[in-house]
């Protein structure tokens, strides 16, 4: 269970690189996601049902982060592209 809701952490944050601050964003979310599998679990949902859950609600809230900032990675590039004078 750990490793699949890794591997999709790992996946979304993958683009930015490494560092200690994205490692401990990723610690904490990680933390949060198994916490709420472990909940899941409680109320009687199968593990395969829970994970796909908390995958869901993941992809579901980064997907509402790049809406609301306006932004999403083709966009990011391409301002990046647009302060260095690149097109």
């Amino acid at each position: 269970m750990k490793e699949k809701i890794q591997k999709a952490l790992d996946a979304i944050f993958a683009e930015y690189g490494e560092s200690s601050a994205l490692d401990a964003i990723k610690m904490e979310m990680l933390a949060v996601l198994e916490d709420n599998f472990e909940e899941l679990r409680k109320r009687g949902i199968v593990e395969d049902a829970a994970i796909k859950k908390v995958l869901s609600e993941l992809d579901r809230t980064v997907k509402n982060a790049e809406r609301a900032s306006g932004s999403n990675k083709q966009k990011r590039l391409n301002r990046i592209a647009a302060g260095l004078g690149v097109s």
